[in-house]
């Protein structure tokens, strides 16, 4: 039972940027074999190698079990063939092969910070540039992105704001029966493949 396994790597297969990242034998130069929180570069490696079987190999059909077995040994949760839930596989590739090709070889401690909320972009950029200095690769520049937390003490009314990295944005589904819910969602952005183009460019 490995369908949760299959929709989230067909999902990322069909993002294009990544694949051809893959494709094009960019990862060879920016693995990080040295880091503890990847897999010395072997995840990578392997996923380079099922893309390539995907887009350009002549098989109609593709097992996946080198990169089944390698999150298996990460993430015990994914050994054997249980059902599990297919967007917390995703954000476990997604981390691991962040962590392979972290171009960040020495993390610098970073003390987190909170903020009062008065100047977003300020604050926001000041929070985000602080993860970059830990975090630099190809799976940041195209799967994350950043949320504002807000906390307000009931008693004081101080308000404390932090602005979040993420690469999975969890929504509610309504229940059978229950009225619809509405978001509302705001996408801000620039060139969305600069951070990738300065990428491709420094290969």
């Amino acid at each position: 039972n490995t369908c949760f396994m299959n929709s989230a790597l067909q999902c990322l297969s069909n993002t294009f940027e990544f694949t051809n990242y893959f494709l094009k034998n960019m990862e060879r130069d920016q693995i990080n074999r040295h880091n503890p929180l990847g897999t010395k570069g072997i995840l990578a490696a392997n996923y380079s190698e099922l893309m390539k079987s995907m887009w350009l190999g002549k098989s109609q059909s593709i097992s996946p079990w080198e990169v089944k077995k390698i999150i298996g040994r990460h993430a015990h949760q994914f050994v054997g063939y249980g059902q599990q839930d297919s967007q917390e596989f995703l954000s476990y590739i997604l981390d691991l092969l962040h962590e392979d090709l972290n171009l960040i070889v020495s993390k610098p401690y970073i003390e987190s910070k909170d903020y009062d909320g008065k100047n977003d972009i300020r604050d926001s950029d000041e929070s985000w540039n602080n993860f970059l200095k830990r975090n630099d690769s190809v799976v940041i520049s195209l799967f994350y992105g950043q949320y504002k937390s807000t906390v307000c003490c009931s008693k004081c009314s101080k308000v404390s704001v932090t602005y979040d990295p993420f690469n999975v944005l969890s929504i509610p589904i309504s229940h059978s029966g229950s009225k619809d819910i509405p978001f509302t969602i705001y996408v801000v952005q620039e060139d969305i493949l600069a951070p990738v183009k300065k990428l491709i460019k420094n290969v």
